[in-house]
């Protein structure tokens, strides 16, 4: 027999789940005019990990570019799982532009590509066998076809997709298998200024440094070249500074970002602390000094020559009730964590972040930062990206299946 308790709980679970199914319907609804382009695809399984891929392919003869997408799989228990690659082609931005009345798709509710002058292909290319869920999955800025993974059973693979075939082989065999890690783990960042070194970061509280150069083809098995343990706390996150081979940042779960330099034997230089666990770290690609911190509850600004004081902190301008929007921002646009986070290539002050069902695009220049956000997933957000060509371009993936491209409007 059901009791009080019980029914006033499942009748609270229920009209959480009619509220965002309201909510989504008047996104959906309204998404015409949001948006300069939207297209959803909903994938076999959930993608914990989204990457534009540094290709691009121009059409001479249409006004659309083919753009590469880093996919992975978190797939049901018993299910295999993949490492995937997607093509999908979109309206170039500089030949065309979107009409919400022509374009716009009412039963699919998107815009973008639906006429046999916009098409809007979005197709799987490669399937490669990976042990276990993608946790996350990257490729190497200096050659797009070799790309690292970390795999919920704790293992760190590096494959070449040259060397499998489009079709998955039912055998798993990664090129490279990066031994060392205990545990699972989402860190992985290439260093961008020095070819085949990666760094990766696991709850077994280890960053490790890995160095491709060292690989020997007479076995598949490669060992860290440098390691940091941080006092038995899970490590949630790590990157390298864009602009320094050896400098890198690592985000703890008690809080900490520590600002690391391997070339020393104790690996930390200063340490910036948070009042909860940091979730993601990202440099911005223009300002050698300048990187982002995000926990569930707040996203913050700091620089490498001040660390203990953000230069930004989205929560302490909530509590002090600054302004963070020139426009109405929904309730549930609030708190305005950051569990994943992408800085934009083309403008040194806008960054896209995530956090629970939610994205918001940033511009840092404004005294109004946020400038849009995007409540399209229905679902906890696992990983965004902003793309390298696109100087407004995004992808969103969620736990609701669904892969999200999207530009908001200029108009807004």
């Amino acid at each position: 027999m059901q009791s009080e308790s019980d029914a006033t709980r499942l009748e609270g679970i229920s009209f959480l789940e009619n509220q965002v199914d309201e909510n989504y319907f008047h996104w959906k609804k309204n998404s015409r005019f949001l948006y300069d382009l939207l297209v959803t695809r909903t994938l076999l399984w959930p993608s914990l990990s989204i990457e534009w891929l540094s290709v691009v392919e121009k059409s001479n003869e249409k006004p659309i570019d083919k753009y590469r997408l880093l996919l992975g799989t978190h797939a049901a228990e018993g299910f295999p799982n993949y490492l995937q690659l997607a093509d999908i082609d979109l309206p170039d931005a500089e030949r065309t532009s979107l009409d919400p009345v022509k374009h716009y798709n009412e039963e699919l509710g998107e815009l973008g590509g639906y006429s046999p002058q916009h098409p809007c292909r979005f197709q799987l290319i490669q399937r490669i066998m990976h042990n276990g869920d993608v946790n996350r999955a990257r490729h190497m800025p200096q050659n797009p076809n070799i790309i690292a993974s970390f795999s919920s059973c704790g293992e760190v693979y590096v494959f070449d997709r040259t060397k499998y075939t489009s079709m998955p082989a039912e055998d798993f065999c990664p090129n490279v298998h990066l031994q060392g890690h205990e545990a699972e783990g989402f860190g992985v960042s290439w260093n961008r200024q020095c070819n085949g070194k990666l760094l990766t970061a696991a709850n077994d509280s280890k960053v490790l440094e890995w160095d491709l150069q060292a690989f020997s083809q007479s076995s598949n098995v490669l060992f860290p070249v440098s390691s940091y343990h941080n006092r038995a706390i899970a490590v949630n996150d790590v990157e390298y500074n864009p602009f320094h081979e050896n400098l890198y940042i690592a985000a703890g779960d008690d809080g900490s970002a520590l600002l690391c330099d391997n070339r020393t034997p104790s690996a930390v230089l200063q340490s910036a602390q948070l009042p909860s666990s940091v979730y993601s770290v990202r440099h911005n690609p223009h300002i050698a000094s300048l990187f982002a911190l995000g926990t569930e509850s707040t996203l913050q600004l700091r620089d490498y020559r001040k660390l203990q004081v953000p230069l930004l902190d989205t929560e302490s301008m909530v509590a002090e009730n600054k302004p963070l929007s020139s426009k109405e921002v929904s309730p549930l646009a609030t708190p305005f964590g950051a569990t994943s986070m992408s800085w934009s290539w083309s403008s040194p002050s806008a960054l896209v972040s995530a956090c629970r069902d939610l994205c918001y695009v940033w511009n840092f220049e404004s005294d109004n930062p946020l400038v849009f956000v995007h409540a399209g997933h229905r679902g906890l957000i696992n990983d965004v990206d902003f793309s390298p060509f696109d100087s407004k371009c995004i992808a969103s993936v969620a736990d609701d299946n669904e892969l999200h491209i999207w530009k908001p409007s200029v108009s807004l």
